[in-house]
């Protein structure tokens, strides 16, 4: 039962075949070492994703609200549709190796969750500071240059695929990018070979076919100074970002800690149902949610499953209740136990009458080796305590059945 009930259930491949069938995961070899290169190789992937999702929702944020502001103030389209498609395409070519990136030590020493309050604050933070320089490049063609139509597209292209595409090396890491956490090569390679074909096309043949002009050799000199001190506001805004962030944690976690300390164990028993219901909506039999839905009280019985002469027991107590309030049905692989428990007790004394009624049910699910007979299980019950035998016998061929178990209930002849 500990092997189902865990989050993950661990067994080895020498193990029985009740564990195996139980577990989640078969290791080949006896060495916690692999499982723990697999956590690494988790967090490792995780923190990677979360580079790619901060990148792009602060990016994209930036990049819509620079496209709205332009929308409004100026009489053409600040970027083409094929243009924007084009920018898109090459930015995500760059960034398809991240995966492959540099992960700093301290992401690895401990589990870290999905946090979409974090990546929303992230997003509203750093977003707007990529739309002060789009605007500034906007500005600079505009009123420098006097750009218009297609030249000031090519201009916003190339400053907005620099600068969503370069920010990667300072958010990928908290501390001082190069300096203290250097990229994957193929990151670092990857990125700038996206910038640099965005810098190149506009001078080639295939300009265009895109709706490009020439660049000014002013403006690549201006958009060069406009991405340094962009990257340097996003390193400033990351130190204050994440200043602030360990101390709400620390809060965060204080103010969980201290509710939970004051819930008593009635609250607790109070949320065991929900959990319970939760549970039982995920199966696989369509009727069991069912069970969620009817008042009463979920108690969990204690259950033992053991080897005996070569045949598999599960034993369970079950004080108090009638064999008849108790199911066992067999399905391939899988025991389920369920039953409800009821109970009337009624004071007479003068004046009054007082009566109590108290019900619960439960439901216990037991995994079993594939390929025995269903027609072999029997069940017993006695004395409180519910035994079921299990054989192991031939596999059986066919579809999966479903088989309810009767319930012989023992008599012992009295002593006289």
């Amino acid at each position: 039962m500990a092997l189902r009930d865990a989050d993950v259930g661990i067994s080895v491949d020498s193990g029985s075949d009740v564990a195996k069938d139980a577990a989640d995961i078969v290791m080949l070899d006896k060495d916690l070492g692999i499982l723990a290169g697999g956590v690494l190789e988790g967090r490792r992937i995780f923190s990677n994703t979360m580079k790619y999702v901060l990148m792009g929702t602060s990016s994209n944020f930036g990049n819509m609200f620079s496209a709205a502001g332009g929308s409004l103030l100026l009489n053409f389209l600040p970027m083409t549709p094929t243009q924007i498609l084009l920018n898109n395409l090459l930015y995500d070519t760059g960034e398809m190796t991240i995966p492959t990136d540099r992960v700093d030590p301290e992401l690895l020493e401990r589990p870290a969750q999905w946090d979409i309050r974090l990546i929303r604050r992230f997003m509203m933070f750093f977003g707007p500071i990529s739309s002060i320089f789009d605007f500034l490049t906007f500005g600079v063609m505009l009123f420098v240059f006097h750009a218009r139509g297609s030249l000031f597209q090519t201009a916003w292209f190339t400053e907005s695929l620099a600068t969503q595409s370069l920010v990667i090396f300072a958010i990928r890491t908290r501390r001082v990018p190069f300096l203290r956490s250097r990229p994957g090569m193929a990151l670092a390679a990857g990125t700038i070979a996206s910038v640099m074909v965005g810098l190149i096309l506009p001078f080639t043949p295939l300009a265009k076919v895109f709706g490009f002009s020439p660049l000014p050799g002013g403006f690549l000199a201006i958009l060069a100074a406009m991405v340094v001190v962009y990257l340097a506001l996003v390193e400033l805004g990351k130190t204050l970002f994440f200043r602030r962030l360990p101390q709400e944690v620390i809060d965060l976690v204080k103010r969980r800690y201290t509710m939970t300390t004051k819930i008593s164990d009635e609250l607790v028993e109070l949320d065991r149902p929900f959990g319970e219901f939760f549970r039982v909506l995920t199966s696989p039999w369509p009727f069991r949610p069912l069970l969620a839905l009817t008042p009463g009280r979920h108690f969990m019985p204690t259950a033992d499953v053991f080897g005996r002469n070569g045949d598999l027991v599960v034993k369970m107590d079950l004080p108090g209740m009638d064999p008849k309030d108790i199911h066992v049905k067999y399905q391939e692989g899988e025991l389920t136990v369920t039953g409800e428990r009821k109970a009337d007790k009624e004071v007479k004394e003068e004046g009054y009458v007082r009566k109590e009624s108290t019900y619960g049910f439960f439901e216990r699910h037991v995994a079993l080796p594939k390929g025995i007979s269903e027609a072999d299980v029997k069940a017993e019950y006695d004395n409180g305590v519910l035994e079921i035998s299990v054989p192991k016998l031939a596999k059986t061929n066919g579809e999966p059945k479903v088989k309810e178990i009767p319930i012989k209930k023992l008599v012992k002849p009295l002593k006289v």
